[in-house]
């Protein structure tokens, strides 16, 4: 007898009323592990493109007092402009 999975709930959506909206401005950080790959006639003998492996690494933050998990981004302050931000 296979065991029978429970469906995962749904997550509950919230509102927000419009004074609580905060432009962010975000980013991702990552970084790709350095290759040396063989040069041919002046040319990577491989696509140039940068590989996912086990030493690629995102950069997330840990909210420690919400135990939130994010990216890190930067918030608009107030009478600061968009490009300024």
């Amino acid at each position: 007898m296979t065991p029978r999975l429970s469906p995962t709930p749904k997550p509950t959506p919230r509102l927000y009323a419009s004074p609580e909206f905060v432009l962010c401005a975000g980013c991702v950080l990552f970084h790709f592990p350095r290759q040396d790959h063989a040069l041919t006639n002046g040319h990577r003998d491989d696509d140039s493109a940068p590989r996912l492996g086990s030493d690629f690494r995102v950069c997330i933050l840990h909210h420690l007092t919400k135990d939130e998990w994010m990216l890190p981004k930067g918030r608009k302050d107030e009478g600061e402009s968009i490009e300024e931000a």
